[in-house]
């Protein structure tokens, strides 16, 4: 007897469930409503964007006859070449202008 009991408050009745859901459809929506715009209000406004970005550049010449004095001198030049556009792309005038090119862009996006 006992045991009829216990089985009978642990079962769910889903024609009980469905009727609860339909009961309370537009808190339900509301509530979802406003946690969504909630978050995207957080989003936009809140948390600061972080933006972070690498870059790895691979610079090899082809080579037709590469002896071992020949191969040393062109790994060399292979290396100056990286150094050339790395100080390239780093250059304060190239910084300046990626700058004020992301204000514009942020500006325009509000």
């Amino acid at each position: 007897m006992n045991n009829s009991i216990e089985e009978s408050k642990n079962t769910i009745d889903l024609s009980q469930l469905m009727m609860i859901l339909r009961k309370h459809f537009k808190m339900l929506i509301i509530w979802t409503l406003l946690a969504g715009v909630l978050g995207f209000v957080v989003a936009q406004f809140v948390v600061v964007p972080k933006y972070t970005a690498t870059t790895e550049i691979l610079v090899n010449q082809k080579h037709t006859n590469d002896n071992n004095g020949q191969a040393y001198n062109n790994q060399q030049a292979d290396i100056q070449m990286i150094n050339t556009y790395k100080d390239m792309f780093l250059h304060q005038m190239h910084i300046i202008c990626l700058v004020e090119s992301m204000k514009c862009v942020k500006l325009l996006r509000k």
